[in-house]
């Protein structure tokens, strides 16, 4: 009867390590999906910098402009 009951405790760790890998394997899924979601978010905030920084060079061109003008029509 112990043997069974070592066998029994035997099949049921079995089956809590298959359910703790799956909750590993789940948890390394999400953990892959934000590392994907940071790199996307990442790129993101690089391109909107980028076009902050054209739209700030497109403005200091055109005030430049404007005060080149003022200038010229004084």
């Amino acid at each position: 009867m112990d043997s069974h009951d070592t066998g029994s405790v035997s099949v049921v760790q079995a089956y809590q390590i298959k359910g703790l890998s799956k909750q590993i394997y789940s948890e390394a899924q999400k953990c892959v999906g934000n590392a994907k979601q940071s790199v996307e978010d990442f790129n993101k905030n690089q391109m909107v910098d980028d076009f902050l920084g054209f739209v700030s060079d497109l403005n200091n061109q055109f005030l430049h402009i404007d005060l080149h003008q003022l200038n010229s029509s004084c």
